[in-house]
């Protein structure tokens, strides 16, 4: 493999830049079984698929899921980054695509090292994980977490963030250039509708009597439900009976307005095919969350023609195309800024009908794995 350079890479055969390649070998390391389709909400198992249409070879190993590894911060890096080396050894590629960051600071190889994430730690820590912080306390109170962001943000030769919220903490917090930073959407993880003519039939059998809203999400705190749940009310105050249907998790709610349905599974098909049938019906995907990276689930519901209502905040914002797929607020003026616009939409079918439809266009164009691939092979040409 020969000696390694003032960086840690082995000086290993050159290879042809990937613009001049007719086919291209890629090597996925995923901290997820990309098999299952359960692991990241079936994101893995997605990207894989996605990876084996736009590359003439894929080749899959599994590394530890870093959360699992139990060693300081430093060292489960230099542990990943080793198994992650050997399988690049151990395969004969023009790329290494990661799902996570983990495997990049000390992946020792001259092969381009690509990452598709949705957030950096950094990003994490002002939001997901309870109290927000800012930059600065992150840096100070978890500096090994800021220095995995900087030594992979450093290392990739392309980082490739769900949103621009993301790809922005890069540029700011790190001052990762713009160009190594390019913005993919994730894709819709259960089939969509086929055409707009399913939509079409689908939007136009939604009931007239009752406004069905829909919550998607097992994290309820973090994603909202109290105000979703608010939502519902106050429409049922202004004369508009809405019914809010909660999929993925079991709070113990009491209210007519709300129906508690649970976790569906998406590998078993009756629950699948449960899921997909409170789609078809629902008007609104509800979606007031604190934080949210990106969010799958909304998506999902553009490949029914749901429109969304959802909270202005970090990867949301790239989801939602105010207007087009749904409509976005600040969380204080989510519940009376929502009533008013469902009460527009239910006052006007055609303008409902105008938004589904449009919803479902956002879908087929930006957010399913098929435009998500050809986006990504093509950053990936530029390198």
């Amino acid at each position: 493999m020969g000696l390694f350079n003032w960086f840690g890479r082995v000086q290993e055969t050159p290879r042809v830049p990937l613009a001049q390649l007719d086919h291209i070998r890629a090597l996925f390391l995923c901290e997820c079984d990309p098999y299952d389709p359960k692991a990241w909400s079936g994101t893995s198992l997605r990207m894989r698929e996605t990876y084996e249409s736009i590359f003439s070879e894929l080749h899959c190993v599994e590394m530890p899921h870093p959360g699992k590894v139990l060693q300081t911060v430093p060292k489960k890096l230099k542990t990943i980054g080793k198994l992650a080396t050997r399988a690049v050894r151990e395969h004969d590629v023009d790329l290494v695509i990661c799902q996570g960051t983990a495997p990049v600071p000390h992946m020792n190889t001259n092969r381009p090292i690509v990452f598709w994430h949705d957030a950096t730690w950094s990003g994490l820590w002002s939001g997901h994980y309870g109290d927000p912080l800012t930059f600065e306390e992150f840096r100070r109170t978890k500096p090994h977490e800021h220095h995995w962001d900087e030594l992979a943000l450093q290392r990739a030769d392309l980082a490739v963030f769900s949103s621009r919220w993301a790809a922005e903490l890069a540029q700011t917090h790190y001052g990762t250039p713009a160009e190594k930073t390019p913005v993919i959407e994730l894709g819709a993880n259960l089939p969509g509708l086929s055409d707009e003519g399913a939509v079409q039939s689908a939007v136009t059998s939604r009931s007239r009597e009752r406004c069905n809203l829909l919550f998607l999400g097992a994290e309820h705190v973090r994603k909202g439900l109290d105000k979703a749940i608010e939502l519902a009310e106050g429409l049922a105050e202004v004369g508009i009976d809405a019914r809010l249907r909660v999929v993925g998790s079991q709070p113990d709610i009491t209210s007519d307005r709300v129906e508690i349905i649970g976790f569906l599974d998406k590998t078993v098909p009756a629950e699948l095919e449960q899921l997909m049938a409170l789609l078809r019906e629902s008007h609104f995907l509800v979606h007031p969350a604190s934080f949210e990276a990106f969010g799958i689930a909304l998506a999902e519901a553009n490949a029914y023609g749901v429109p969304i209502l959802a909270s202005n905040v970090t990867g949301l914002s790239t989801v939602v195309a105010d207007g087009r797929n749904g409509y976005l607020y600040d969380l204080q003026d989510f519940v009376p800024g929502a009533t008013a616009r469902v009460q527009e939409l239910w006052s006007y079918p055609a303008g409902y009908q105008d938004l589904a439809m449009s919803s479902y266009r956002e879908y087929r164009t930006r957010l399913n794995w098929t435009t998500a691939g050809e986006r990504f092979l093509e950053a990936v040409r530029r390198l």
